[in-house]
C-alpha cells in the first residue's frame, strides 16, 4: 500500500461554474466560514493546493494529508454542493484505505479496506455490504466497468487489508472509477510531483482572538484525526447507539 497521505477527487468539468477562478472562489468562501482568510505563505495556517486531473479536479489540504477526516469531509462536502458534483476522498494509514464518496453536500458512502473492525472475521453478508457500496459507487463506474465487478473489487479489498494484494486492490479501483496518477499522492508529494496547472491557497485566522463558541466553552480544537480504520469504527459504534467510541491502540 502507499505512504499515508490524502486526497479529494472532484467529478466535474472544468469549464464555466467549474472553472479554476469559481473553485478558488469556492474554496475562499469555504474557509471564511471556517475564520480562515487568504494570507501568505509563511502566516498560513492551513494551505490547499489544487490541479487538473483525470476526473476533474484534484484537491490536496494539509490538515486532511495529517488524517483530519473532518477537514477531508469539509472540502468533499462543500465543494461537492458549491459545484453541484461527486467526490471521492481518500486516505490512507497504516496500510488501510478509507474512501469517502461524497454527492451534493453530503456524505454518501465509507468504504475501507479493514478487517480489524470485524475482530479479524469477514462478516457472512460481506458480500452483500460491498454491493451496497458498489452501488453508492456506480455513478463513477467508467465503461465497460460493471457493479459486479466493483463489488468483487470492493470484496477483495476487506480480505487483502494490510497486505500486498495482486494486484493492488487500490490500482484496480483507481482504474474502475477513472482515478488518474493524481490520486496517488498527496499534499506532502506536490513539490516533488509538481503537477501541471498547480493553484496553492494559504489561509490564516480572521484575527488571533477569534474563536468559535463552541471551543471557548468546551476547549476543543482543530487536530488530526485518527486512522482511517479507527475513524470507521467510531462511525459504526455511533450507529451502534454508543456515545463513546474507543480510540484505536
Amino acid at each position: 500500500m502507499p505512504a499515508d497521505y490524502a486526497v479529494l477527487q472532484l467529478y466535474t468539468d472544468r469549464a464555466g461554474e467549474n472553472s479554476q477562478s469559481a473553485l478558488i472562489g469556492h474554496l475562499t468562501a469555504m474557509m471564511k466560514r471556517e475564520g480562515l482568510s487568504p494570507c501568505g505563505r509563511e502566516e498560513a495556517e492551513q494551505t490547499v493546493a489544487f490541479a487538473p486531473c483525470a476526473a476533474g479536479w484534484a484537491v490536496y489540504d494539509d490538515c486532511a494529508e495529517r488524517l483530519c477526516i473532518p477537514s477531508m469531509d469539509t472540502l468533499g462536502r462543500g465543494l461537492s454542493r458549491r459545484l453541484r458534483c461527486r467526490g471521492a476522498g481518500l486516505l490512507f494509514s497504516n496500510g488501510e484505505l478509507l474512501m469517502r464518496l461524497y454527492a451534493n453536500g453530503r456524505t454518501r458512502d465509507t468504504y475501507i479496506t479493514s478487517r480489524q473492525m470485524f475482530g479479524g472475521q469477514i462478516r457472512l453478508y460481506a458480500w452483500a455490504d460491498c454491493r451496497r457500496h458498489a452501488l453508492h459507487w456506480r455513478p463513477l463506474l467508467k465503461e465497460p466497468a460493471g457493479v459486479r465487478e466493483l463489488a468483487e473489487t470492493f470484496s477483495q479489498g476487506q480480505h487483502a487489508a494490510g497486505q500486498e494484494a495482486e494486484p493492488p486492490v487500490f490500482e484496480r479501483l483507481r482504474t474502475l472509477l477513472g482515478m488518474d496518477q493524481a490520486a496517488c499522492y498527496g499534499f506532502k508529494s506536490l513539490e516533488l510531483e509538481q503537477p501541471e496547472g498547480l493553484v496553492t491557497l494559504y489561509f490564516a485566522c480572521d484575527t488571533t482572538v477569534k474563536q468559535k463558541l463552541t471551543d471557548r466553552l468546551f476547549g476543543t480544537a482543530r487536530g488530526v484525526g485518527t486512522t482511517a480504520g479507527a475513524c470507521l469504527r467510531q462511525t459504526q459504534r455511533a450507529d451502534a447507539g454508543e456515545n463513546s467510541p474507543a480510540p484505536k491502540h
